[in-house]
Formats: structure tokens, C-alpha cells, sequence
């Protein structure tokens, strides 16, 4: 015996089998005769006589080669299979007796075999690759089928949740979190009927989701009484699981889309949607079938296994007429309660609507303003003016002491015009209203509820765009808070958040707009309950305003009604002002019970402020410090004493310009009101970056250099006290402009590559020569590749921050006031083409890192104070053509080194050497016949010894050469 393919047998061996294999019960058309006793007794033989057989067939198989193993296997299922066929067969029997007893109809009896028929049957779709595959046995047909399962459910999930949440499928976001929130406010009375109709039609007449659900009800198996081997009732369980899951899943899905929808149209598109999802299970059943996938195991199962294989007798016909009715009943009855009370909430102003809602508009004042506030549905507790044609009417609710808001404005929904309207008339119809009358109108909008247009669009009666918000959510819009009103020029703390605008700027000084701003809200300062309440801003928590920090370092009140002829007038008193409004105006109590406490004041960024202490009573005394934020920076300090009005004035520093400095200065510098040409600057820089686009505006990306080219040419100028500074007059005007447009510039790509503050530049430009300092604040040009400063009076120290500046080229700030040492620094440009610092104040030796200058052509160090040796590291600059370092006060000798120079055309050492020392060492280095380019060769007045060196005969290039005034012997 062999095995051929599936469960086809090699007839040759045995032709009894092939008979009986060929046309037995496992053949679909035959198994499906049981319709009457006659025909049960012939199918009880045969089958019989085929267990015969196939006991026949086992034993000769036991004694082949185990290759028959599967084959065997195989066998053994039929067997199985086989016996729970004899048990269908005998019950059949006798539900056959019983039906022929009570009926003598004929046509009953063949529709109760038909129905035995289908229900012998395994279902023919992609849940049965689940029932008769196992996840080891056959994981290709066990992973069919639970992929199907998978994509039906989440395609069904899909569609339920974008209409539960909305904000997976909009950008829409729900006034509150009910569920009934996703309901249509209101549908048209033909929308209300298609839901209904479609809602009955699902129940009483299934569609494929339904049909799911009841094959699932159907087969589920209910007991393991009778569960023989080989009927697979884990993998039957699991599929009808699956089925019951996916059907109410459909279901689900169905009443949300359909009682969502609001149009007839949609109502029968989303039904047929959910009607396509559920047949995918038999579509793919039929793909299987006709082979459309790759595996052939499938199509194997669905075209052999599937259709022949019925299920296990004691599942058949036990529970069907009862489980069918129970479904359909219990669904319907719960798709009916569900539309019912989805029009209930409809219809009830208990669900649906938009209950309180508060207005805010903020925008240029065009009358609307004055109805801000809260609105609600009618009279409350009442359904008075609930509906007019179905549509909700809101009304303004009034407030005691709201003198600004006025009543009377109503929200209606005009349905012609598809739109919500904002108006004030003396009816409720949203759709007589004239333009006269009407104030604002949403978007177009089919949905009937009001807190839906959240997000959208307002616009005037003339069609202007406005804005204007409508909030449903939160403690502004409760019973309580819709008792507060908005920019009234009173903080209320319910209001005092970010939704409304901060009540609407009533909480800040720098926001706050009306008579009552203000007055009388501080009950407390200094940590102190006041005796009298002032005037101030205690609840400002607008995240745009930052803090300033008053601290009474000491106070010391003396009150005497007889001295020196004073008659007592009260304490004094602390003020504080920002931008010309009042932030603080508190009384100083006689104890000083102030004494080392803080307060903490509110202001707009970049503010101008002033603070006063008037002591009205001779001899009081008040020492003040102020800070940024909580004590972080000092601002100023203070004193006010006798009877004076003491006033400090300040600006205060924008915090943006705070962290674009704070990297490249010193912060209390930064904040610090001393007058420095830094706080100078800022100062000049915050007066002229009125809007975020100007030039000296925090976001422009070349703010830095502004600040710093505005630092070097005020630090330059010097006289930082003088009333006529002619740079800072000239600095007011280019404040306008960008600073690649101010003469002592040039710029590549907008970055600063050449300052040229010389004497020719300055006094062409600013009328005056220069005679301040060179500020560290040359660093901020990252790309300055050349600094032309010469001929004018600068002094003191070359910043050694010039060493940072790598794509520096050329420095020119010879015939200046410069004093100290060469930096360091500078043999880090390793890009430096000419040097020129001579005619200044320079003292210390050359440091030897010049000799990193690779590409260095010129230095010029002459004419100034410089002392040491030359350091012989000098002869790596291989680069160089002229080197002149004459009228100095160098020791020691020249550096032989300097022989390597081989481009060297001038070497100018005159008169470089102190005569004050005798230094027999210090002769002519003969390497110097090796400078083959050398042009001219001074060294007179060096105190040199010896001879000359003959090697200097080499010199064919030499032009001129002077060696007077030294120790020289020889011809």
C-alpha cells in the first residue's frame, strides 16, 4: 500500500477499499442521504461493512513499514469519524419517528431533513481553518484563519473608535468626555427613520455579520459528554468563539455608524460598510478555494477537508430552534433600547446639549466684547424656549455688578443657512435675523450642537474674520465661575488661567485695563498682613510677565510730632512702576516689620521701571535691593532717607537677551544698572527691537554681533560718562539698520569679516578719535578675518580673546596706546597673514608661540617697550618676508634660527638691543648668508661684537644694510 497525495489511497492493493473510499459517506452528495428510515438502514450497513474493511486495511498496515504511519494516522480519524456518523445516523432515526408521529405533512418533514443537512456540516469560511487546524498540527491554516479574524476586528475597532474618539480621526476635540457626546445634537425626521429602519432590518433579517453571530451560537459546543476522539471540539470551540466576537463586534459597529450618521445616505453606506467587513471571512474561504494564495495546503483544506468534515453528532440540532430565537430576540431587543435612548438624548436637554458655555472674544473691539460671558440653554430648570424648530437657543447669562457686558445676545442654529448665529433680537428664530441685529456667525456646520464648533471659525456680519472662542469645559463655565466676568478690571482667581486670557489681562499690571485695576487687592506684603490694603497685583500668573524682587534690607521709622517743627503726616510708603502703571503702592508700617523681607512684582519683559520710597518724616530711613526673579540677579540697591522722595529708574533686561548673552559675558553684568558700555548697549538695543522682526530683536541670528560690534565701538570711543558721546548718537541711528549697513564694516553672508576702527574710519564717521579700549567683545566674530585699528589713541591690554578668532587674517593696530604683553593667544591663528602692533606701549618679551604663524608675511613689532630674548622659535616661520623689530629693548643675541627665514626680504633689527648691557655673545649670526631673498638688513646700534661674518657676501639681493654704532672689529 503507498500514499499518494492527502488522503488519497492506493486502490491497486485493495479494490474492496477503493470502492467503498470512493463512494462512502465522506463524499458530501452521499452523507447528505438521511432523509428517510429506509435510506438510514441502507447507510447503517454500508457503513457496517466499510468498518469491516477498514479493520481489514489496519491490520495489513501494522504489519508494513512504518512509512505508513501517516497513512495509518489518517485511517484513524476516518474510523472515528465513522462512529460519530452511526450515532447521527440513530438519532436521526428517531427524530424521524418522532416528526412523522406528530405531522403527516410532507413538505415539513423534507425542510427539517434539509435542515439537518446544513447542520451537519462544518461552516464553509475562514473560522473553520481554525476549528479542523491545529496551531502544530497545521500552524499555515490555523494562522489563515486567525489573520482574518484579526483584520475583520481591527477594521470593525477602527470604525467604532474614530467616531468614540474623535481626535483619532480629527482634530476636533470633544466638550467633555460622556459617551453621549458622540451623538448628532439632532437629525432630520428621514435621517431619525433610515436609523430605525436600519436597525429593525439588522435584526430580523440578518445580514453576514448577524449570520455570524448565530453559526457562532450555534456550534459552540456546550458540554464534553459526548466528545469523541478525532472531533477536534478545542479548535470548534475557539472558531465559535471567534465568530461570536466578530458578529458582536459587527453589531456594535453597526449601531454606532448608523445612530451617528446624519443623512439617510450615510445611514445605508455604513451599513453596507459593516455588511463588507463581515463577509470577508467567506471571501476569504472562496480565495482559499480557487488557490489563490500561495500555499496549496490551503486549498487542499478548503476544496477536501472543510466541505467533507461534519461536525461531532452531539453538537447537531440540540440547541438550534432555541439558540437562533434567543440571539435574534436578545440582539434586536438591545439594537431597539440603544436607538431609543439615543433619541431620548436627542430629544432631552438632560444628554445632549451644550449646557453652560462661556464667550471670549479678545479681538480688535468691535462691539461683540460687551457680550462676553456665560450662556445656557433657556431658563434654567425649565424647558422653556428648549427648541424653536429643533434647535436650542442660548441666552446670555446676566451678572450682578457687570456693568461693561450687556444682556440679551443669543446662540440659535439657523438651519437654512447651516450655521450657528450670535445676535440680539426680541424673538429666538436665529433665521429672521437682519445684519442689524446679528453679531457673529460660525462656519458652515451641519452639526446641530454648539460646542462642536470649538475650533472653527467665527466671523463678523460683514464676513471678517474674529477672534472669538467659545469654552464649554472647565471651572470657568460651572455654576461659579460663570458668577465672574472678564476684563472687568477685577482679578477673579476662577478665571485666572490660560483659556481666558489670564481673566482677560485683569490679574497683571502690564494687562490690565480699566479704573479698578488693582486697587485695594493687596492684603499682604512683605509676608505681612498689611494694616491697610494697597494697591497691586498679588494673583498675576501670566507666564509672559517675569519677576522682580524687592528686599528691605533695613528700615528704621522715626516718627516724632516735635522735631524740628514737623507735624506728623503719616508713614511713609513704597511705589512701584512699570511702563508708566502702578504695580505696588503699599504703606510701610512703623515697626518695620519689613526689615529683611521680600516681595515679589510682575512685569513685562524688557519693562521700564521706576521704584520710590517717600519718607514724609524726617530722619526715616529705607535701604533697598532689587533682583530678577527670586533673589537670582542684583538689579540695583537704594537708599531713601529725611523727608525726600527717593526714586531709582532701571530697565529691566529682557530675559531672551539674558540667555544669548549669558554665554559669552558676565550675567550680573548683564543686569547690573551700573553704567558700563554693556548695559549701555542693551539698553540701546531693547529701545530699538519694538517687534519681534527688527533688526535687534532677540530672534535675529546676527544679534549677537550686533550687541558686540555696538560694545567695541562704544568701549573704543571711551568717555562712556559724556552727554554728547558721539558714537552712541550715531549708534541710535543705526539702530534701524542692519549692521552689515554701518560703515566700519564689512560682511560675507551677513557675518562681520572686517572692523575698521582707524583713525581715517572713526574720524570720517564719528568726528573723533578714539582713545578707549579695545573690548573683549571682539570674540563674538566668529568670521572676522581682518581688524584694522591703527592711528588712533586706544590703550590698554590687547584682548587676548583675539587668539579664539581662527579665521583672523590680518590685525592692524599699530600707532595706538596699547600697554602689556603680546597675547599668547595670537599663535593659535594659525591663518594669520600680517601683524602690525608696533608704535604702541607694548612691553614683555615676544612670546614664542608667534613662531606657530605658519603662513605669517609681515610683523611689525618696532617702536615699542618689548624686553627679553628673541625667541629663536621665530625662525619657523617660514612664510614671513618682512620681520622688523627695531628700536625695542631686547637681551641676549640674535637667534641664529633666523638664517632658516629662506623668504625673508627685510630684516630690521636696528637699535633693538639695550646698550645698557655688554654682551660679548652677541655677534652676527653667519646662518644670515643664508637669507638668499634678503633686501635690507639693519642692525645698527644693537651693541653686536665681533666681526662681520664673511657668509654675508651671499646676500645677492641685498639692497641695504646698516651696522653702525656697534662693537664691530674687522674689514
Amino acid at each position: 500500500m503507498s500514499v499518494s497525495s492527502g488522503s488519497d489511497i492506493d486502490t491497486d492493493s485493495d479494490p474492496g477499499w477503493s470502492e467503498y473510499y470512493q463512494d462512502s459517506v465522506f463524499s458530501h452528495d452521499r452523507t447528505a442521504s438521511t432523509s428517510s428510515g429506509g435510506d438510514d438502514s441502507l447507510l447503517l450497513q454500508r457503513l457496517l461493512q466499510m468498518a469491516e474493511k477498514i479493520e481489514t486495511l489496519e491490520r495489513r498496515m501494522s504489519r508494513q513499514s512504518s512509512g505508513n504511519k501517516d497513512l495509518f494516522s489518517q485511517m484513524a480519524e476516518k474510523i472515528e469519524l465513522l462512529e460519530g456518523r452511526m450515532d447521527l445516523v440513530e438519532e436521526s432515526k428517531k427524530q424521524g419517528s418522532e416528526t412523522t408521529a406528530n405531522t403527516s405533512d410532507d413538505k415539513s418533514t423534507s425542510a427539517n431533513s434539509k435542515e439537518d443537512k446544513n447542520l451537519m456540516k462544518v461552516p464553509e469560511d475562514s473560522y473553520s481553518f481554525v476549528h479542523l487546524c491545529g496551531p502544530l498540527k497545521d500552524p499555515a491554516g490555523f494562522l489563515f484563519g486567525m489573520a482574518v479574524f484579526i483584520l475583520q476586528l481591527v477594521l470593525l475597532l477602527t470604525l467604532v473608535l474614530t467616531i468614540v474618539v474623535p481626535d483619532l480621526d480629527t482634530n476636533g476635540a470633544l466638550a467633555d468626555g460622556s459617551l453621549s457626546s458622540i451623538w448628532p445634537a439632532d437629525v432630520e425626521p428621514m435621517v431619525r427613520l433610515a436609523q430605525l429602519v436600519a436597525a429593525v432590518t439588522y435584526a430580523l433579517f440578518a445580514d453576514e455579520s448577524m449570520s455570524d453571530l448565530l453559526t457562532g451560537v450555534m456550534v459552540i459546543p456546550t458540554t464534553m459528554k459526548h466528545a469523541q476522539k478525532g472531533d477536534r471540539i478545542g479548535g470548534l470551540l475557539l472558531s465559535s468563539i471567534l465568530r461570536v466576537i466578530q458578529g458582536l463586534a459587527a453589531a456594535v459597529a453597526t449601531f454606532f455608524l448608523v445612530f451617528t450618521s446624519t443623512n439617510a445616505r450615510d445611514v445605508v453606506l455604513n451599513f453596507a460598510a459593516v455588511n463588507f467587513v463581515s463577509r470577508i471571512d467567506d471571501a476569504a474561504f472562496i480565495s482559499a478555494q480557487r488557490g489563490y494564495y500561495l500555499n496549496s495546503n490551503l486549498k487542499q483544506i478548503a476544496v477536501e477537508k472543510i466541505p467533507s468534515r461534519g461536525l461531532p453528532a452531539h453538537i447537531v440540532g440540540k440547541k438550534y430552534p432555541w439558540a437562533q430565537k434567543l440571539t435574534v430576540i436578545s440582539t434586536a431587543a438591545a439594537m431597539m433600547v440603544g436607538a431609543f435612548s439615543v433619541i431620548n438624548q436627542q430629544v432631552s436637554s438632560q444628554f445632549l446639549d451644550t449646557g453652560y458655555f462661556r464667550l471670549v472674544y479678545s479681538g480688535i473691539s468691535t462691539g461683540i466684547e460687551k457680550y462676553n460671558g456665560c450662556y445656557r440653554p433657556g431658563d434654567i430648570g425649565h424647558h422653556v424656549d428648549r427648541f424653536l424648530g429643533s434647535r436650542l437657543v442660548y441666552r446670555r447669562k446676566s451678572l450682578s455688578g457687570d456693568s461693561n457686558n450687556m444682556k440679551g445676545a443669543k446662540f440659535g442654529y439657523c438651519k437654512e443657512e447651516r450655521r450657528w448665529n450670535l445676535f440680539v433680537a426680541d424673538h429666538d428664530d436665529a433665521c429672521e435675523v437682519g445684519e442689524s441685529s446679528l453679531l457673529a456667525h460660525s462656519s458652515e456646520t451641519t452639526d446641530f450642537e454648539i460646542r462642536n464648533t470649538i475650533g472653527d471659525t467665527w466671523f463678523s456680519a460683514q464676513g471678517t474674520p474674529l477672534d472669538l472662542q467659545l469654552i464649554t469645559d472647565g471651572v470657568g463655565v460651572s455654576e461659579e465661575g460663570c458668577d465672574a466676568a472678564i476684563g472687568d478690571g477685577r482679578c477673579d482667581e476662577i478665571l485666572n488661567i490660560a483659556a481666558y486670557g489670564w481673566d482677560e489681562g485683569d490679574c497683571c499690571a502690564a494687562t490690565c485695563v480699566g479704573t479698578e485695576c488693582g486697587i485695594k487687592a493687596m492684603q499682604t506684603a512683605f509676608d505681612n498682613v498689611l494694616m491697610h490694603p494697597g494697591n497691586g497685583y498679588p494673583s498675576c500668573k501670566n507666564p509672559e510677565m517675569v519677576s522682580i524682587t524687592i528686599v528691605l534690607n533695613e528700615y528704621i521709622p522715626k516718627y516724632s510730632d516735635a522735631f524740628s517743627g514737623f507735624q506728623f503726616q503719616g508713614p511713609p510708603f513704597l511705589t512701584f512702576d512699570c511702563d508708566g502703571i502702578n504695580h505696588l503702592m503699599i504703606t510701610l508700617p512703623r515697626d518695620g516689620a519689613f526689615v529683611n523681607r521680600a516681595e515679589t512684582v510682575k512685569v513685562k519683559d524688557g519693562a521700564f521701571c521706576k521704584l520710590g520710597v517717600r519718607t514724609e518724616i524726617s530722619l526715616s530711613y529705607v535701604d533697598y535691593t532689587l533682583y530678577t526673579g527670586v533673589t537670582d540677579r542684583k538689579i540695583l540697591s537704594g537708599i531713601a532717607n529725611g523727608a525726600t522722595i527717593g526714586f531709582h529708574q532701571f530697565q529691566l533686561l529682557r530675559e531672551c537677551y539674558a540667555e544669548n548673552l549669558s554665554f559669552y559675558t558676565d550675567a550680573d553684568s548683564l543686569f547690573s544698572q551700573k553704567p558700563t558700555f554693556q548695559r549701555k548697549v542693551l539698553d540701546l538695543l531693547q529701545s530699538s527691537s519694538l517687534s519681534e522682526y527688527s533688526y535687534s530683536s532677540c530672534n535675529n541670528p546676527y544679534f549677537i554681533e550686533r550687541y558686540a560690534l555696538a560694545v567695541v565701538l562704544l568701549t573704543a570711543q571711551g568717555d562712556s560718562g559724556s552727554a554728547n558721546n558721539a558714537v552712541e548718537i550715531k549708534l541710535r541711528e543705526y539702530m534701524e539698520q542692519s549692521q552689515c549697513s554701518w560703515p566700519v564694516v564689512i560682511c560675507d553672508g551677513g557675518n562681520v569679516i572686517q572692523i575698521d576702527i582707524s583713525f581715517e574710519k572713526t574720524s570720517k564717521v564719528f568726528g573723533v578719535t578714539f582713545n578707549g579700549t579695545l573690548a573683549k567683545e571682539i570674540v563674538l566674530f566668529p568670521e572676522l578675518k581682518v581688524l584694522i585699528g591703527e592711528g588712533n589713541e586706544l590703550g590698554g591690554a590687547i584682548p587676548s580673546e583675539i587668539g579664539q578668532l581662527t579665521d583672523m587674517q590680518e590685525i592692524y593696530l599699530e600707532g595706538n596706546n596699547f600697554s602689556g604683553a603680546i597675547p599668547t593667544e595670537l599663535g593659535n591663528l594659525s591663518l594669520l597673514k600680517s601683524l602690525h602692533i608696533d608704535r604702541n606701549n607694548i612691553s614683555g618679551a615676544i612670546p614664542s608661540e608667534l613662531g606657530n604663524l605658519s603662513m605669517l608675511g609681515l610683523l611689525f613689532l618696532d617702536q615699542n617697550k618689548l624686553e627679553g630674548a628673541i625667541p629663536s622659535e621665530l625662525g619657523n616661520l617660514s612664510a614671513l618676508q618682512y620681520m622688523v623689530i627695531n628700536e625695542n629693548n631686547f637681551d641676549g643675541t640674535i637667534p641664529s634660527e633666523l638664517g632658516k627665514l629662506s623668504k625673508l626680504n627685510a630684516l630690521l633689527l636696528g637699535n633693538s638691543f639695550s646698550a645698557a648691557t655688554t654682551n660679548l655673545d652677541n655677534t652676527i649670526p653667519s646662518e644670515l648668508g643664508n637669507l638668499s631673498q634678503l633686501e635690507r638688513l639693519w642692525l645698527y646700534s644693537n651693541n653686536l661684537y665681533g666681526t662681520i661674518p664673511a657668509q654675508l657676501g651671499n646676500l645677492s639681493r641685498l639692497t641695504m644694510i646698516t651696522l653702525a654704532n656697534n662693537n664691530l672689529n674687522g674689514k
